[in-house]
């Protein structure tokens, strides 16, 4: 089933905004994570050198808009989870990651990506709450008329570092029910503290140690509270991942897969994460580890996998 990408619409002209407030990825830009001293993640010549081409990846052969997924029927019964999305360093141009997304959205899911359509947003900032407004147009506009097929009730916030932590801001609100975190990190070590006000499932997808977020999704992994659910994956191709790639490259193939467990609860795809040792994403190079599954799984009632003997070891 084909689902759809959608850059917000419902905010009519485009909106100038104010200059911000605070540095690069503080308050202003991702919220409350964003509150503190930072610290500048360490970036070394390797690490810049991956971050480079698949940059320009993203720049130069990203398709148009308007080629994306737009189903002109969906079957009667059919509901498509919501996912929104944060682009890596804030940035305003809503078709950064327009391969991984249009791959995403074609396998059923509705996506909102801050920012405009236009290129020119590339140069601007969005914010935090540019994700809290789409979450608000979800919940008063899902569900009924033509939207009647997309289910408010899955709310995933996602987003590319600096996206990541807008995601973590919003994910704080009782509407969202999984978290993705992408090449991210908290800036801000001491704001860990927050995660005590986590509520869903956490996922990190990293870029070995060479993404100059590595350290910082490792820690956040390793802090989040034993009641959070949590799923790390660490592919060692930096910062940028394969999002540049026809159809995102193998983030498109983890990402969708995990999309499908937990938004769909697809038993066959929660195997490639939960028996890590017989997965293709491991083949493909994916190091996998996950820690908690056995209370979400319980508690949505649901046994997708035997925690005796399947369950990833948590380290």
């Amino acid at each position: 089933m084909r689902g759809t990408m959608r850059i917000p619409s419902w905010k009519g002209e485009e909106k100038e905004k104010k200059p911000s407030r605070s540095r690069f990825l503080g308050v202003d830009q991702v919220g409350i994570f964003g509150d503190g001293k930072a610290e500048v993640p360490h970036v070394t010549l390797r690490g810049l050198i991956q971050m480079i081409r698949p940059a320009i990846g993203l720049l130069s052969k990203a398709p148009s808009l308007g080629r994306g997924s737009d189903p002109s029927t969906i079957p009667i019964n059919s509901t498509i989870p919501v996912i929104l999305w944060g682009n890596g360093a804030c940035a305003g141009w809503g078709g950064c990651f327009s391969k991984f997304l249009i791959e995403v959205a074609s396998h059923g899911y509705f996506i909102i990506a801050n920012g405009i359509p236009q290129f020119k947003g590339l140069f601007r900032q969005t914010s935090w709450t540019d994700m809290m407004e789409a979450m608000n147009w979800v919940t008063a506009n899902c569900g009924e008329g033509g939207y009647r097929h997309i289910d408010k009730s899955k709310i995933a916030v996602a987003g590319h570092a600096g996206g990541a932590i807008q995601a973590y801001t919003a994910s704080l609100d009782e509407r969202v029910t999984l978290t993705c975190i992408f090449n991210g990190g908290l800036l801000v070590p001491q704001n860990v503290e927050l995660f005590e006000r986590f509520h869903a499932p956490v996922a990190y997808f990293l870029g070995g140690p060479t993404d100059m977020a590595f350290k910082n999704g490792e820690r956040d992994y390793a802090k989040l509270p034993s009641r959070i659910p949590a799923l790390k994956l660490n592919l060692p191709v930096g910062h940028m991942g394969t999002f540049g790639r026809a159809q995102g490259g193998k983030f498109g193939k983890a990402a969708i897969a995990f999309l499908e467990w937990q938004m769909k609860g697809d038993t066959i795809a929660a195997n490639q994460f939960t028996a890590p040792s017989t997965s293709p994403l491991t083949a493909e190079g994916w190091d996998i580890v996950s820690k908690h599954w056995e209370m979400n799984e319980r508690r949505a009632g649901r046994r997708s996998f035997d925690v005796a003997t399947s369950m990833v070891a948590e380290r």
